[in-house]
């Protein structure tokens, strides 16, 4: 018999929920959702197997769990159908559907290896927790797939929070891009700004050596963010750094260096997660249970005892007005801090300061 005890009942939806999540999972990895939205009526678990080409048995299976779901919609013959009000909750590109739902699978299969990191007693290490990355079908594979369209959004927003940002990069500057990885974000403004000449910087010499420019105006080279080369001093127009300032080692030398390399007048556009300054403030924003989920995850690769586990740990985000400090103190005006909107249930923070 269900419990009537109102905690019990909540803590069983959300253990529910998680099997819920799987299912979007399986439905944005298998183009389910994609194809049911393009559907002008209901269809039967045969249509939606042939036009998948996915076996007939589990397809049906997951539509049962949709539908269980309240996601999608059965008819008394059989047939299932997405309302047209909830396909973009399932398909756009930055909803947390399919933005945030894969992550979860992925942490679920690397649970148990957690667990055993959490013991103080754990003394073996080939039991030290690290994430796997060599998987073909690995998260960060499918996260690379989407970056483009994501740093597209933010900047999309980053040219409404800097004046006459997008019209100076028509016009043609000079754009530095600090922590550029695999350069997807300079390729990308290389092809939509001509005029201007951009430069991705990053201290990994084996990211730098896999780049390949999209674009005659974008480059590529191994630069420590720290110690960038005297001679460009005052050279940029615009500096830019993703995801990667909370990274850096000192961030009071960095924005230093940043100052020191933008031209008079120039701008700085740093992005990075936003947390609260305090527990109470962290745990009331939107992305709040993901971003612990996700920080665990890292930090027990950090806690465990080999070195490569230790070299690879992600640093805990750090609090809006902790990455605001060292960037006022580097002398920049006006630093302000505007949250970045385009992707649901992203906790990201866009700070745009001037020289």
């Amino acid at each position: 018999m269900a419990s009537t005890d109102p905690y019990m009942q909540r803590v069983g939806e959300i253990a529910n929920n998680g099997s819920i999540t799987v299912g979007i999972s399986l439905g944005q990895k298998l183009g389910l959702f994609t194809i049911l939205s393009k559907q002008e009526s209901a269809i039967s678990p045969e249509q939606l197997s042939r036009l998948s080409k996915c076996k007939k048995a589990l397809v049906e299976t997951w539509l049962l769990l949709m539908t269980s779901a309240d996601i999608v919609t059965m008819s008394g013959n059989h047939l299932f159908f997405l309302p047209p009000e909830r396909r973009p909750a399932l398909t756009k590109t930055h909803s947390a559907a399919v933005f945030l739902a894969p992550y979860i699978p992925y942490m679920e299969k690397e649970c148990m290896g957690l667990a055993k990191t959490f013991k103080d007693d754990q003394s073996d290490e080939s039991a030290a927790f690290e994430w796997s990355m060599s998987d073909p079908d690995d998260l960060f594979v499918e996260w690379q797939k989407i970056r483009p369209s994501v740093f597209k959004a933010y900047f999309t927003e980053c040219t409404t929070h800097i004046p006459c940002l997008d019209e100076r990069l028509k016009n043609g500057a000079k754009v530095l891009d600090v922590g550029t990885n695999d350069g997807r974000f300079v390729n990308m403004l290389a092809e939509q700004y001509p005029k201007t000449d951009f430069i991705g910087v990053d201290i990994n010499e084996d990211a730098i050596k896999k780049i390949v420019p999209s674009s005659p105006n974008a480059s590529f080279m191994v630069q420590d963010a720290l110690n960038l080369p005297a001679e460009w001093k005052d050279r940029f127009d615009y500096v830019t750094i993703i995801d990667a300032f909370q990274h850096l080692p000192d961030t009071n030398q960095a924005a230093k260096e940043f100052a020191r390399v933008l031209k008079p007048g120039g701008w700085l556009s740093v992005i990075e997660i936003k947390r609260g300054s305090t527990y109470e403030e962290d745990m009331k924003l939107p992305n709040a249970v993901f971003n612990y989920l996700f920080e665990m995850m890292w930090c027990g690769e950090s806690c465990g005892s080999s070195d490569a586990a230790k070299e690879a740990a992600h640093p805990i985000p750090n609090a809006l007005h902790l990455l605001k400090q060292p960037i006022s103190q580097a002398g920049f005006s006006c630093v302000k801090d505007h949250p970045l909107q385009r992707i649901d249930l992203d906790d990201t923070v866009h700070i745009c300061c001037q020289k």
